[in-house]
């Protein structure tokens, strides 16, 4: 059709969508999650995080995370 998307179109651009996810994963514009205060003791991968202890997620790790991803230095939008 002739005329422009708008946001209500956005629910049916499902590709658009997951370019725009893929984009932003691979290219991350802050590097950090926002830092979390641990409310309660609380054990990762045999550490034990103290009450009152401040957690910052490196965001890029999880991004490019083989684990997670398989390829994650390729941009594939249909993950």
């Amino acid at each position: 059709t002739e005329r422009v998307p708008t946001m209500s179109d956005k629910p049916k651009l499902t590709y658009l969508n997951a370019v725009i996810m893929e984009t932003q994963r691979i290219a991350s514009l802050l590097p950090l999650a926002i830092p979390r205060e641990v409310s309660a003791p609380i054990e990762v991968d045999g550490f034990t995080f103290p009450k009152g202890s401040v957690i910052w997620s490196v965001l890029d790790s999880v991004h490019y995370d083989k684990k997670i991803w398989g390829d994650p230095e390729n941009f594939r939008p249909e993950r």
